[in-house]
């Protein structure tokens, strides 16, 4: 909500996207998180997809562990969204966080 207003252009979801890609152009793997005041959304580079990391885990992951916080949540294994509740949206990225980098290191300490 900082870097790009809801109603305004570029859209947030076209901001997450442009990082995004910048983003892989340094680094393999890559798991981006945009979030506002009630949404979170992902963009997941097809390295980490091929290392595991799968929006639709990372929703189901959150309805595990943050059930009563969700509203909704969906897209596709690359790029999803998921609404939440007010107030429970800086828990929900942590959560995300912890989730991707577990998924990386344990297919790390496979190789």
């Amino acid at each position: 909500d900082k870097l790009c207003k809801k109603n305004e252009y570029p859209q947030k979801g076209k901001c997450l996207n442009f990082i995004h890609d910048e983003q892989c152009k340094q680094f393999s793997a890559v798991a981006s998180i945009g979030y506002g005041s009630d949404y979170i959304s992902l963009r997941i580079s097809e390295k980490a997809f091929e290392k595991g990391v799968k929006a639709s885990k990372l929703i189901n992951y959150l309805k595990e562990e943050l059930g009563y916080a969700l509203l909704s949540g969906g897209g596709h294994e690359q790029a999803s969204a998921i609404r939440v509740k007010r107030g429970f949206t800086q828990k929900a990225v942590e959560k995300l966080v912890e989730a991707i980098e577990e998924e990386l290191n344990k297919r790390a300490s496979l190789s």
